[in-house]
């Protein structure tokens, strides 16, 4: 017969911070990569600039934000998008990548989320009873390995959209365009 050994207070909460500080990196994370977006679009439009600033902090959602930037880069393609032939497609493939980590980061903000204690240790799952349809994808899968994907991924963006952003904004320095991330 198996015996059940339930987890100590202090396994629990260890258990809880870790969770909570994956999911606070996200959020520091995805703050930095919007801030960097939001100076993007601001440089684009830096004639009108106190109207980009209120268009862009006027939008309670990244997604909306994500769509000004994107119409701004169609609307007015920066000169780098002119002489370096992947620009576009690359700032298209980081602005999808992001629409993709949003559902990562929304459903560790917003998800509530079990703790089942395994003979590995702990697991952090859809709480069994959230009927919650978005969230199907996530049901049964541990997500505290899918988090810490998701920090490394949105790392990694922040670094690359840097590097594009510089070659946009360089005015008389020409800065080799980077080269998309794996």
């Amino acid at each position: 017969m198996a015996v059940i050994k339930m987890p100590t207070r202090e396994q629990l909460d260890a258990a809880d911070q870790s969770y909570c500080t994956k999911g606070g990196r996200i959020g520091v994370w995805w703050a930095k990569l919007h801030e960097d977006l939001a100076q993007l679009y601001f440089f684009l439009l830096s004639p009108k600039d106190q109207q980009a600033k209120t268009a862009w902090y006027s939008h309670r959602s990244d997604a909306a934000q994500r769509q000004l930037l994107r119409a701004a880069l169609l609307s007015e393609p920066p000169r780098s998008f002119k002489e370096n032939p992947c620009a576009e497609a690359d700032f298209d493939w980081m602005l999808k990548a992001i629409e993709e980590l949003a559902v990562i980061r929304n459903t560790a903000t917003h998800a509530v989320v079990s703790i089942i204690w395994g003979t590995d240790g702990p697991s952090f799952e859809l709480d069994p009873f959230s009927d919650n349809p978005k969230l199907e994808k996530f049901r049964g899968i541990n997500l505290l390995p899918t988090l810490t994907n998701c920090e490394s991924r949105l790392e990694t963006l922040v670094g690359f959209n840097r590097l594009m952003a510089s070659c946009i904004t360089g005015s008389h320095t020409a800065f080799d365009w980077p080269d998309r991330p794996r």
